[in-house]
């Protein structure tokens, strides 16, 4: 199957889509699902992964993504919220196996290239089968890998940048468990420590409002004794920033002025980028007065609307 997808995937597409009862595309779902041969899985997740990308113009994707958002992606998110359940099924309902937690790591893997590629159709899936939710059940198993397989997911619907999903995270307060999660495993600098580290420096270096927010006000007790980075010391400054209504977003790719001021200590005056011949305190200052005076119209939209809009809005 890798071999005809790496030729001419529509060829595939094409059969699994008009195949009766598309029984190889359940195959496929439950060989990911319930296999417990890690080498057939990982093959099996790099099938789905080609079948499913939507950069392809044949107009056989669009089917083919319909079927799975239509019979098959419930099964991938069931065997996640499955993992940590104790309820006993019910009468008419066949027992189930839990997946191993390699086979949970690989849905979550695969989950994430679909939030990252699909779009509106995942979006809309998120919101209707609380899929963050269940995927942040993981952060409760002890196998560690699975607990940054939940945040980078978290991470990778943050990275959108898209509203939506901020309003979806601040709203069902899914933030709690990550954080709780980097609480509990205290100044070990591991996987974990570090991937939540570097959600938090991107939500403060895109300065993203409503995250920037809620971080500080749910959560800023548990961040106060955590010195051995500045990463939340810097969110919270930018947090009393957006208070006093001067959260203006730095422009990509230009430094910020605290790295500007911290050039201008070490660096020879002429060495220092923006200040040419200016004498650099002088130039600072000028450039924070600057700042403080810029509100642009997405903050003042922001601070004049009302949580009350954000949820009718969701």
């Amino acid at each position: 199957l890798l071999s005809i997808l790496h030729q001419d995937p529509s060829t595939l597409r094409n059969f699994l889509n008009h195949q009766p009862k598309h029984e190889l595309f359940g195959l496929l779902i439950s060989g990911l699902v319930t296999s417990d041969q890690d080498g057939v899985q990982e093959q099996t997740l790099e099938i789905l992964r080609l079948l499913l990308d939507p950069e392809s113009v044949e107009s056989s994707v669009n089917l083919f993504l319909e079927t799975f958002y239509d019979k098959y992606v419930d099964q991938l998110v069931g065997a996640l919220a499955y993992c940590l359940t104790s309820k006993p099924p019910e009468e008419n309902e066949p027992p189930r196996t839990p997946s191993s937690a390699a086979t949970l790591g690989l849905i979550v893997e695969l989950l994430c290239f679909c939030v990252k590629y699909h779009s509106y159709r995942i979006k809309y899936y998120v919101l209707r089968n609380n899929v963050v939710e269940k995927v942040l059940k993981l952060t409760q198993r002890p196998e560690r890998f699975l607990v940054v397989a939940a945040v980078r997911f978290m991470r990778t619907c943050i990275g959108l940048k898209d509203e939506f999903y901020h309003r979806y995270l601040t709203k069902n307060n899914l933030f709690e468990p990550v954080i709780n999660a980097f609480v509990l495993n205290g100044e070990r600098y591991n996987l974990l420590n570090s991937t939540v580290i570097e959600m938090v420096e991107f939500i403060r270096r895109e300065n993203i409002k409503s995250l920037i927010m809620h971080l500080v006000e749910n959560f800023g007790s548990k961040f106060e004794n955590i010195s051995y980075v500045e990463t939340f010391a810097e969110l919270k400054i930018r947090y009393e920033q957006l208070q006093e209504g001067r959260g203006v977003a730095p422009t990509p790719g230009t430094a910020p002025p605290e790295a500007l001021a911290s050039a201008a200590r070490l660096l020879p005056q002429a060495e220092v980028p923006g200040f040419r011949g200016l004498d650099s305190a002088a130039a600072l200052r000028t450039q924070r007065g600057r700042e403080s005076r810029m509100m642009d119209k997405d903050e003042e939209d922001y601070f004049s609307t009302g949580s009350d809009d954000d949820d009718d809005e969701v």
